[in-house]
């Protein structure tokens, strides 16, 4: 959550453009119906019954389906130049970083530009986000643009249009290039227009979320596809200043889950956790975090509802008298 989705987050005797520098978590509840795709097995129809299917079925859905591992690789030369890094760096970024990596579209890890799994990046956690206030095809007006460069948008930025609906429904819309930044009016222009169901109801928040991946070069380098990279398995992929990623074989990748890298200078390394011989080891997801609960079983006009909630007395009695 940003002071874009909350406003009461920001303290507002420190004005309308205080800075708002940190992120925050929160539990959000929904209500969903269980389809067909989902693998559920046929429901029985007693309700002890029922809820012991939904638990193995919950067990198995919050089963982690992929790993990623991650280091700082050592560069292969640097210039004889006292202001650079020193060469024994691994990590060359000039300063501390939190990379977070996000898968996008979900699915395996595979060739086919239209179903396999991608993943996107960030060097600042995907804080970097320009609320929304109005779009005209592939114009796009921001009610603010960032502090600094560091923090602003720039031709050839990739960028995500996000709301709260789109958030709720696991969206993965393709990616959007930056064109041109009209700086003086605060609008940015898109490579393409961003779909019709996101961004222009002001009731859900919308914003941009600028990803700082970018289309790599080389022979073995990942594809960029609607925005997103595609996710390689088995092999160290670059992100940016030595910091690597390593996807492990056989994922099943969900949008939405993340990892997060911390990269510091001061170090020259990333701070992941390692085993023998310092092997990074692998990771599952640091999150979105799903945890399931059963309501009821609905089999249609003819049959009512089985109640499948668990329920429990009150942990306290009131005193007599």
């Amino acid at each position: 959550m940003t002071a874009v989705e909350d406003p009461d987050i920001l303290e507002p005797a420190l004005g309308p453009l205080q800075p708002d520098t940190t992120g925050r978590a929160k539990v959000v509840w929904q209500v969903l119906p269980i389809r067909p795709a989902d693998n559920f097995p046929q429901p029985a129809t007693d309700a002890a019954a029922l809820r012991q299917q939904f638990d193995d079925w919950a067990d198995q859905r919050e089963r982690p389906t992929a790993w990623l591992a991650a280091r700082a690789q050592q560069p292969a030369a640097t210039a004889d130049d006292p202001c650079l890094i020193p060469p024994d760096s691994r990590y060359r970024g000039p300063e501390n970083q939190l990379y977070r990596v996000e898968v996008h579209r979900a699915g395996q890890a595979g060739t086919d530009k239209t179903a396999s799994a991608t993943f996107k990046w960030s060097r600042d956690n995907g804080s970097v986000i320009f609320p929304v206030s109005g779009i005209e095809g592939t114009w796009v007006t921001l009610a603010a643009l960032g502090r600094d460069g560091k923090l602003d948008l720039h031709v050839t930025d990739w960028v995500e249009v996000v709301d709260d609906a789109y958030l709720a429904h696991g969206a993965a819309e393709p990616l959007l290039q930056v064109a041109e930044v009209d700086m003086s009016a605060r609008r940015v222009r898109l490579a393409a227009e961003p779909g019709p169901g996101v961004g222009r109801i002001a009731d859900r928040h919308p914003y941009l979320r600028r990803w700082d991946h970018q289309a790599a070069a080389g022979a073995g380098a990942p594809k960029l596809w609607d925005g997103a990279l595609q996710i390689q398995e088995g092999t160290w992929v670059d992100l940016e200043d030595g910091v690597q990623v390593w996807f492990a074989a056989r994922g099943a990748y969900r949008t939405g889950d993340y990892w997060l890298i911390p990269a510091r200078t001061m170090t020259g390394d990333v701070e992941w956790p390692r085993g023998a011989a310092g092997v990074p080891l692998l990771r599952a997801p640091d999150g979105v975090h799903y945890h399931y609960a059963p309501l009821a079983l609905i089999t249609g006009p003819a049959g009512g509802p089985v109640d499948a909630r668990q329920q429990f007395g009150p942990l306290a009695e009131p005193v007599p008298g």
